[in-house]
């Protein structure tokens, strides 16, 4: 009888309890073009209004905070800049899930893997020019952030190899629209790879 009404208690309990944890979920509150976010006075104000609360953030999987940073309002004012890098680094500094990722261990892996997956033909799709440079924009942003987070990271010569080769072979779809892509794209491809490259001793002074 014990243990048919400990079996009971044990089936009501788990009713009430989901057999897998939820993953915590979040999104903007505001964006650009709602009345919201024109009545903010100043990109100060914009910025602090975006911030996600910080007993949410250690909630987010790692690829929840990356969807974050990718839709940041501000992520592509980086070109405003005279030296995108520097620009980036300013620009995403002022979003606090951005250096929650950068704290995460397979951060680099994940940003890589986004990057490897995107299908750089879709420009083709694209049918305004404000949205082909956006797209544009984005890859070198991408670029950018593998740069900045590599240089966090100590690489084993297996994750440098893996880099190289992946920026290489982007590189090259890159070319087959090479006016959308290889403006900019351009540096911030070779200013990737310089930095992977560079960070690697073991793939200098080989001979």
């Amino acid at each position: 009888m014990k243990k048919i009404i400990f079996l009971a208690f044990i089936a009501i309990f788990l009713s009430f309890t989901p057999l897998f944890s939820q993953e915590t979920s979040w999104d903007y509150p505001i964006r650009p073009g709602s009345r919201e976010w024109a009545t903010l006075p100043t990109t100060a104000d914009r910025v602090k209004a975006i911030q996600v609360p910080e007993d949410v953030l250690p909630k987010l999987s790692d690829q929840q905070l990356l969807d974050l940073i990718l839709n940041y309002p501000f992520f592509n004012s980086y070109i405003l800049s005279d030296n995108p890098f520097d620009g980036y680094q300013r620009t995403m500094v002022t979003l606090n899930a951005y250096g929650e990722l950068k704290s995460r261990p397979e951060s680099l892996n994940i940003i890589f893997d986004h990057y490897n997956r995107m299908d750089f033909s879709q420009i083709n799709k694209l049918g305004e020019s404000a949205e082909i440079g956006r797209f544009a924009l984005r890859v070198s942003a991408i670029e950018l952030m593998l740069t900045d987070f590599s240089l966090d990271k100590t690489l084993s010569l297996e994750e440098s190899e893996k880099i190289l080769e992946g920026v290489s072979r982007k590189y090259t779809e890159k070319s087959v629209n090479e006016e959308e892509l290889l403006g900019l794209g351009k540096l911030t491809t070779a200013f990737l790879a310089a930095n992977v490259f560079n960070g690697q001793p073991t793939l200098k002074n080989t001979s």
